[in-house]
């Protein structure tokens, strides 16, 4: 498919699809996930608004979008949504910026809580399930921590918070114990402790790359490097079939799950092979030499393929939770398109959806588009925005430690109405366009 083909199918996942009920959204089409207020939902549909040539197309998506943003409860805009792959996008794109520091803030601080005193996050058997861990000769693994490490980390630096960056950085360290070894023990809902596992490969690098970004520690660029690499062999880089769709699926696991049937082994899981494809994307620009674009794309293209078609009405639009290769074949729960977008922008070499730049020990720059032209003199910061959204949209400026002044597109600009300073160092500009910005403390 070339990319308006792409925002058709990914439209009619959004509007057409089951996963839609009136101004709420499912994570799937399948009987246990109902519908629910989604932040994320209403982003992808205005995204895609713009990058259609469609203007009927364009003016439903435009409509649903705003009809899912007013079921969503504005301070949560930061976390809501349904997508396995999500940025803190909408309060940028769409307002009430404050609250979403809020709510990173105290989520990071609640992801901490996660960590026993020794350091670790263990392994806790649910009541109705098996034990998961009793397989494994250690209580914790790199996935199970790594996914929350991530979490301290991206809310910490959305909000600034310095304790909490510290704080983040302290228990990214710990994760060393990990070096050199498996990675395993993500999805422990229905996968043993033990389980070599893609999401873990995914979590372990999309926080070494925050550490990285934060500190410019050239320790965590290669461990970074390194998780990267250990999420190779779950994709097929060889087609496993004389069918179209094959190379660079992805399979979640070596090993078996709680289900009976189908078992996972060799058995494409493209959800999970997105997420990796998504940490690849943010980190190949720290090691440009490395196949990780190519990996990427692939993966992306593949989810595209794997892709429910316009001709199935309930799914069309939708990812299936599972692939069957030798029947060339789509199965299981219909995931909603967010996954797949949120790749499939960078595949068709469009703007991000959500952009972060960090200065090494600050500030901290967040916008839904692309930031580039960043340059740091004198204690000065200066960065371009582009921005996807066609309306005004904020930039936040997180980890000031004092009001800046600030300029935009070379004129002096008062922090005032619509700016905005708030008390804990983050600055919220309203712009419009590519403006450049200039932060002088």
């Amino acid at each position: 498919l070339d990319a308006g083909g792409y925002a058709r199918l990914a439209a009619a996942g959004w509007l057409d699809s089951k996963i839609r009920e009136g101004d709420l959204y499912r994570h799937a089409f399948w009987p246990k996930f109902g519908p629910q207020p989604a932040a994320d939902a209403a982003v992808w549909m205005d995204y895609l608004a713009r990058h259609t040539d469609d203007a009927a197309l364009g003016a439903r998506l435009r409509e649903a979008a705003d009809g899912g943003l007013a079921r969503v409860n504005p301070p949560d805009y930061y976390h809501s949504g349904v997508s396995h792959v999500r940025y803190p996008a909408a309060p940028l794109a769409c307002g009430h910026v404050a609250e979403a520091v809020a709510r990173a803030r105290a989520s990071a601080r609640g992801a901490l809580r996660r960590f026993a005193p020794d350091g670790r996050v263990l392994y806790r058997k649910a009541k109705d399930k098996p034990d998961y861990g009793s397989t494994h000769v250690a209580p914790d693994s790199s996935g199970l921590t790594a996914q929350v490490v991530k979490s301290v980390l991206e809310g910490a630096v959305f909000c600034g918070d310095a304790e909490l960056i510290r704080e983040g950085l302290r228990v990214l360290r710990a994760l060393d114990t990990f070096a050199g070894t498996v990675p395993r023990g993500a999805q422990t809902w229905e996968v043993p402790l033990h389980t070599p596992d893609v999401l873990a490969s995914a979590h372990m690098l999309r926080a070494y790359t925050l550490g990285y970004e934060l500190t410019g520690e050239a320790h965590f660029l290669d461990q970074a490097r390194y998780w990267a690499w250990t999420g190779v062999p779950f994709v097929y880089l060889v087609n496993p079939t004389t069918g179209k769709v094959g190379p660079y699926s992805t399979i979640a696991v070596y090993g078996a799950t709680n289900w009976r049937a189908p078992v996972w082994f060799g058995r494409p899981v493209q959800w999970c092979g997105l997420v990796y494809a998504d940490a690849l994307y943010r980190f190949e620009r720290h090691d440009p030499d490395g196949p990780w674009r190519r990996l990427a794309d692939g993966i992306t293209a593949a989810g595209i393929q794997h892709t429910w078609k316009q001709d199935d009405r309930d799914r069309q639009g939708l990812l299936p939770d599972f692939f069957h290769l030798r029947d060339q074949r789509p199965d299981g729960p219909a995931i909603n398109p967010g996954t797949v977008q949120a790749n499939a922008v960078r595949l068709y070499g469009q703007r991000p959806v959500y952009a972060f730049r960090a200065f090494v020990g600050g500030p901290y720059v967040h916008a839904p588009g692309a930031i580039d032209e960043a340059k740091e003199e004198g204690g000065a910061v200066s960065f371009r925005v582009r921005g996807w959204p066609t309306h005004a949209y904020h930039v936040l400026v997180s980890g000031l430690k004092r009001q800046p002044k600030v300029r935009i597109d070379g004129a002096d600009t008062p922090v005032a109405e619509p700016h905005e300073y708030l008390p804990a160092g983050n600055l919220v500009l309203k712009v419009r366009g590519e403006p450049r910005i200039e932060i002088i403390p």
